[in-house]
């Protein structure tokens, strides 16, 4: 995981990651939340949003039934995860309990974001990769967007604007385990 300053400095702030997915921050900017896919895991990280660092991972919660792929925190602080093979999306509460199940009618959720003019939208994308004929049958929406009415808001994700004039052009290789 990298951090880029705005400017013209690219550092590495954590390693480790077998398949790094959605990424979130606390209403206050003081907490991130990270998926790693391949260990069905959501990290959570204290984070100082001043300087820039991230402090020691814990788990923020693991899953059993389902992997988690992207996410997205609403306005009270709770993070909902899209779960892969999961047929489902999840609100989880501050200390990471599960306090909502949205069932949907694909096996592969995969992403989500709140948009709408008041936030009041969760879109989910979903997959159809590697689905099989079984699963299409159930799950024949499965591909589609979805629009799910929520009653907490999401938060406004913020933009970085950039000069191009400031940022140093660099190469970053990925590296396979």
């Amino acid at each position: 995981m990298y951090r880029f300053d705005g400017k013209n400095e690219l550092a590495e702030v954590n390693n480790g990651w077998t398949c790094p997915n959605g990424i979130g921050w606390s209403p206050d900017g003081t907490v991130m939340y990270a998926t790693d896919s391949a260990l069905r895991t959501i990290w959570r990280y204290e984070y100082s949003p001043q300087s820039g660092t991230l402090g020691e991972r814990s788990v923020f919660a693991r899953f059993d039934n389902g992997v988690p792929d992207g996410l997205a925190v609403d306005a009270d602080g709770y993070v909902w995860s899209a779960l892969w093979d999961g047929w489902s999306v999840v609100r989880l509460n501050p200390q990471g309990a599960v306090e909502t199940t949205l069932r949907m009618p694909v096996q592969r959720p995969t992403s989500l974001a709140f948009g709408g003019k008041d936030l009041r939208t969760l879109y989910v994308t979903s997959a159809t990769i590697n689905v099989g004929n079984e699963g299409l049958h159930a799950g024949p929406l499965a591909g589609g967007l979805f629009a799910v009415e929520v009653s907490v808001p999401g938060m406004a994700v913020e933009r970085v604007r950039l000069d191009p004039g400031q940022v140093q052009r660099t190469s970053v290789r990925s590296v396979r385990p």
